[in-house]
């Protein structure tokens, strides 16, 4: 599989569109699209805030007097304004600039852990949308109608450090803590 894309899939409105997911992380923002697809032309989903950290990070638990750091299933649970936003495109002429663009407006993420993969789920609504030009430094309010999503992707243990992007030792200490899961 090329760089950053694994078997998954991204269903809108209930509708499947791909089974290999395209996932990297800017910042605390997630990036999801089409992996069959090139970058330039596709849909594309960015959640936040949702980092590697949202997956790595565990808080220090105590159990019989000793600390341990078990890590088991998460969910999230979000929903508001400045979420992300689920954009297509370019539509027309690539060199326009011209984008369908929906805020999202709640999403529910999950992660289950096990020593050999991470599985990964987001699903969520946007809001009406609305056409962007960069070329002509337009926006428009077509009200668009909103989008239902649904994404889920496994990434394997071996290919971890990509998709996290987190220094080796971090890496370690959290594959460690997945041997103990």
């Amino acid at each position: 599989m090329a760089q950053n894309t694994y078997p998954g899939m991204m269903a809108l409105n209930g509708v499947v569109e791909t089974d290999t997911v395209r996932a990297y992380f800017i910042g605390s923002s997630i990036h999801l699209s089409d992996g069959t697809k090139d970058f330039r032309c596709n849909k594309e989903l960015v959640v936040s805030p949702f980092g590697a950290a949202s997956l790595t990070y565990v808080s220090p638990k105590s159990a019989l007097g000793k600390l341990s750091y078990p890590m088991s299933a998460r969910e999230w649970q979000i929903a508001g304004t400045g979420l992300g936003a689920f954009s297509w495109g370019p539509l027309g002429h690539p060199g326009d600039g011209e984008f369908e663009l929906r805020p999202v407006k709640s999403f529910n993420a999950s992660a289950l852990y096990s020593p050999k993969k991470v599985a990964l789920d987001f699903a969520g609504r946007t809001e009406a949308g609305l056409e962007v030009c960069y070329f002509a430094q337009t926006v428009e309010r077509l009200n668009l109608a909103p989008w239902d999503f649904h994404v889920q992707f496994e990434v394997s243990r071996e290919r971890l450090q990509e998709f996290l992007g987190v220094p080796v030792d971090w890496l370690n200490a959290f594959l460690k803590r997945l041997d103990n899961s």
